[in-house]
């Protein structure tokens, strides 16, 4: 632009020239009402007709890129209610006046107390990659000048000033990053445009307090005058403040996610506004205080003591009553110093109203609460009036223990965080399918965060912590921070899921109505997703997760596991769909794991063959044959110690006897009643349960059986004994009802059945 002598400062705008460039700003495309002789000159230059009048013609013309973004940006910030911002494209301060030096603007806002510089940098191109070490210097060096030449124009305001530096479709490298941060200027990135844009269509003006909130963070309001007559009370340990307020100093340094402060969580964090303010109920409140209501009741907050509250109690220290204090209570001129526990919805709904300045509000103040029990409080106010859902507390607990000092609390937190995030992210193949905050389960939204945060968990990807923070198993993918793992972590498994979703669309679109896109199948895939990383590293030392052979071997084995889920037995597809409860976490992840490494044997690590060898392949056959000689065994050294007849009414309890017997007669019963009058055997009847109950009855064990086991070199005591034989028992009953026995079963019969074999043996010999 050429070069200018003054500022024009009529061209920043306020009220209805405000009104009017907003909406210039918000049309699509650019238009100009033009005589009809020159239409023809407009369309040569790519100008369209939009309406045909008797002497004008209405022509409009797509903006280009450059002027779409800077009106974005615009209207953004105007939707926050700044009073002052500029018109046009061109306004420019005027920095040195002797040199005619001046800097161009793209967008500025003013409100009584700050003034936003807004730089808008953009390309058509998506995922840009630019060097702005040039540019940055020079905003860093002209900030001051910039500053200056405001404060000169408006002596009588005490601006505090911001530095943004507006960027589309750029990624912004981490030196430029920390360039930024140590010269003061804020990055709007893609996202963070859009979550103020809809924070400002949701909140309306309420937006700028948390925009100035997350541009200022911890710096001092100094026009905001804090000093407020209060009343000081003990509750428990707890310290608290009873005062009232005029809405709009509490919603200057108030706030409600205690996560503000990261670029990259502003599109994340709308939802969670979205969940903890519901709009409706937002907008019939506003009505309501501008209709004359009022709230008797007190808004909930947490102020952070550290920033320099005081409480300095009047006359005799306050009054005669030790519990409470009558003072002035100084609160923190911080920005983001208070948490607004309950009480959102009142609070922000005076923010449009002339009752924000000229209003008091009631507030109960606590001292500096720790944020565990922030959230108890919460739950326990919300509880009162209505149940808070499990689902809504993971969404606090998520914005609450992101930055904790405890690092298991913190990657719970990350692992809520990947899970909310895969539900919200309309790149993610489980959009729209987890269960978040208040939402309605359905069909297509079953899936829970709890379900994805255990599998996560249990993934092996993340550190494991023991006492004290300590890392006792490291994570295949942790990175030693917890945003980092996650990033890494979300960026793996959406590939993985997107590939899986793309490879059997027809049954992932079937959500609850299928088994693909439910929460114990999505346990399983998670946790598999896991076994793949940690082989595929396993077989690739060296290489880094995100280097493309990593990648290509992950791809490898999801198309595999893709075709095993496709042909997974009816049968199997059911009961991964029917377990519950506990093992709802661990056995789908076993049946599909298996599964796999079935029909592709490279899916293989120390745990899977182990699972494997241990409980996955069916020793049923061999532990019936074995069983039954372990039995034939016992029943013949029963047959040498005693009598038939005396078997149920001199060697069992009188209990166990009369059962016994009772099963005897049934069985004889019901063979006549099928036509079969043969005698039934009664050592034919006896289980292994019935031999443990005659070993154990009386003397029996010490005078019989205790040497003959010790004979056998059979070890153990009594109570060891006859456990392990009613154990067999329900063996045995697995294999009746064709259920598969484990390896674990078939070596506790098999060290019965060896020392009987060999003494068998023996003897035959």
């Amino acid at each position: 632009m050429p070069k200018v002598s003054h500022t024009q400062w009529e061209m920043l705008v306020e009220n209805g020239e405000l009104e009017s460039e907003a909406k210039i700003r918000a049309k699509e495309c650019l238009e100009e009402s033009v005589k009809n002789s020159e239409v023809q000159d407009y369309l040569d230059k790519g100008w369209i007709i939009k309406k045909e009048g008797k002497t004008k013609t209405l022509v409009q013309k797509e903006k280009n890129i450059g002027n779409s973004f800077e009106d974005k940006v615009w209207s953004v910030i105007y939707k926050m209610g700044f009073s002052t911002m500029n018109k046009g494209n061109d306004f420019a301060i005027v920095y040195d006046q002797e040199r005619s030096l001046s800097k161009q603007i793209d967008v500025i806002a003013m409100d009584d107390e700050t003034c936003l510089f807004i730089e808008c940098k953009e390309t058509a191109e998506e995922g840009n990659k630019k060097d702005w070490r040039l540019e940055l210097t020079e905003i860093h060096g002209l900030f001051q000048s910039l500053c200056n030449a405001i404060r000169e124009h408006y002596p009588d305001k005490k601006f505090k000033f911001k530095y943004i530096f507006a960027t589309k479709n750029y990624i912004i490298g981490d030196t430029d990053k920390d360039r930024m941060d140590s010269f003061g200027i804020y990055n709007f990135d893609d996202k963070t445009v859009l979550y103020y844009d809809k924070l400002g269509s949701y909140l309306g003006k309420a937006a700028r307090y948390q925009l100035l909130g997350a541009l200022f963070k911890g710096k001092k309001i100094d026009e905001l005058d804090t000093r407020i007559p209060a009343i000081r009370g003990f509750m428990g340990n707890l310290t608290y403040y009873t005062f009232l307020i005029e809405p709009e100093k509490l919603l200057k340094i108030g706030y409600v996610l205690h996560r503000t402060n990261a670029n990259n969580d502003y599109e994340d964090m709308l939802p969670s506004y979205q969940r903890l303010i519901k709009k409706e109920r937002l907008k019939k409140i506003r009505e309501f205080v501008e209709g004359g209501g009022y709230f008797p009741n007190s808004i909930i907050i947490s102020v952070d003591s550290k920033n320099g509250m005081r409480f300095d109690p009047i006359g005799k220290e306050g009054g005669n009553n030790p519990n409470a204090k009558m003072g002035i209570l100084y609160i923190p001129q911080i920005y983001q110093t208070a948490y607004i526990i309950d009480g959102q919805h009142r609070l922000y709904g005076y923010s449009d109203t002339k009752y924000a300045i000229n209003n008091t509000i009631p507030v109960v103040a606590f001292d500096n609460l720790d944020k565990d029990v922030q959230l108890q409080l919460f739950m326990e106010i919300n509880e009162n009036q209505k149940a808070v859902s499990k689902a809504l507390r993971n969404i606090l607990e998520i914005e609450m223990n992101l930055d904790s000092p405890d690092p298991d609390k913190s990657q719970k937190a990350w692992l809520g965080f990947i899970a909310k995030r895969l539900g919200e992210d309309d790149k993610s193949p489980l959009f729209g399918r987890v269960v978040i905050g208040e939402d309605a389960e359905t069909k297509k939204c079953c899936i829970t965060i709890e379900y994805i945060k255990s599998a996560l968990g249990k993934s092996g990807l993340f550190n494991k912590y023991g006492k004290k923070g300590v890392v006792i198993e490291q994570g295949l993918l942790d990175k030693g921070d917890n945003k980092k793992t996650a990033d890494t972590v979300y960026f793996l498994l959406v590939l993985y899921l997107n590939q899986i979703k793309d490879e059997y669309l027809s049954e992932w679109v079937k959500g609850g109505d299928g088994y693909l896109t439910r929460n114990n199948t999505m346990v399983a895939l998670i946790r598999i997703f896991g076994d793949i990383v940690g082989i595929v590293l396993e077989n690739n030392p060296g290489l880094s997760e995100k280097d493309g052979q990593v990648i290509a071997e992950i791809s490898k084995y999801t198309l595999a596991l893709s075709s095993v889920l496709r042909d997974l037995p009816a049968e199997e597809r059911d009961e991964i769909n029917s377990i519950k409860g506990g093992q709802a976490q661990e056995r789908p992840y076993r049946i599909l794991q298996m599964a796999f490494h079935n029909a592709y044997p490279d899916f293989t690590n120390s745990d899977i063959e182990e699972y494997y060898t241990n409980f996955y392949i069916d020793y049923k056959a061999d532990t019936s044959n074995e069983m039954s000689e372990v039995r034939t065994y016992f029943i013949s050294f029963l047959k040498s110690l005693f009598p038939e007849d005396e078997l149920a009414t001199k060697h069992m309890d009188d209990s166990d006897g009369r059962n016994f017997n009772q099963r005897i007669q049934n069985k004889i019963f019901m063979n006549k009643k099928n036509g079969n009058d043969e005698k039934v055997d009664i050592w034919d009847e006896l289980t292994l349960a019935d031999i443990s109950k005659i070993m154990g009855f009386g003397s029996q064990w010490s005078t019989y059986f205790k040497d003959k086991f010790s004979s056998l070199g059979i070890k153990g005591t009594r109570l060891e004994v006859l456990s392990d034989f009613d154990a067999m028992n329900k063996i045995k009953a697995k294999i009746e009802s064709g259920k598969k026995v484990t390896l674990k079963e078939y070596q506790l019969v098999h060290s019965f059945y060896q020392p009987i074999s060999e003494e068998l043996d023996g003897t035959n010999n």
